[in-house]
């Protein structure tokens, strides 16, 4: 990632952007063995140090403790507060499972970027690629540009629909021009 020495970037660590992990010992995500390895806090290529962790837990216990919050609600909520006093000039979001019910929806983005649509987690997300997608659009905000990676007819008319509904301006990766570029 390119930066000027002066600005704050957050960005997922590289198991995060592939299909498979490569920095893990196995071809599955890792499984995280200290809260401190939770790539949401990486800032300028810095993990946040364990007493941040600690202070965090023993100076918000008292708020999060009754929601019962889980791990990733409770990483979501320390990484922003890092980010916040670190006054990152950027961060690069995951959601989680979802979108429309993801605790990461509290922002508002510059960009969202949905990649692509399976069926995964139909437990949580609905049985369907349409299903999914609609979970997944509830991350288009009024006004905010949207780019879409992979999508199919079922996905594209369930996205073409949010993003109107929100006015935002909506980009199909694949019909980009630009994609010729990354095209394998």
């Amino acid at each position: 990632m390119l930066q000027e020495p002066t600005e704050k970037v957050h960005a997922p660590t590289r198991w995060q952007l592939s299909s498979k992990p490569k920095d893990t010992k196995s071809d599955s995500i890792p499984v995280l063995t200290s809260l401190t390895s939770v790539s949401v806090s990486k800032v300028n290529g810095e993990m946040i140090s364990e007493q941040e962790v600690i202070d965090f837990v023993e100076q918000e216990r008292t708020f999060f403790e009754p929601l019962h919050p889980s791990f990733f609600e409770l990483t979501t909520a320390l990484a922003f507060k890092h980010f916040a006093e670190q006054k990152v000039d950027i961060a690069i979001i995951e959601v989680g499972l979802g979108g429309r019910l993801d605790c990461t929806n509290i922002i508002t983005p510059i960009l969202s970027i949905i990649t692509n649509i399976s069926l995964d987690h139909t437990q949580f997300l609905g049985n369907t690629l349409g299903a999914i997608a609609a979970e997944k659009a509830g991350i288009i905000k009024h006004r905010v540009p949207v780019v879409i990676g992979e999508s199919v007819p079922e996905t594209q008319i369930v996205f073409k629909a949010k993003a109107q509904k929100e006015d935002a301006l909506i980009v199909f990766a694949r019909r980009h021009p630009c994609s010729a570029f990354f095209s394998p």
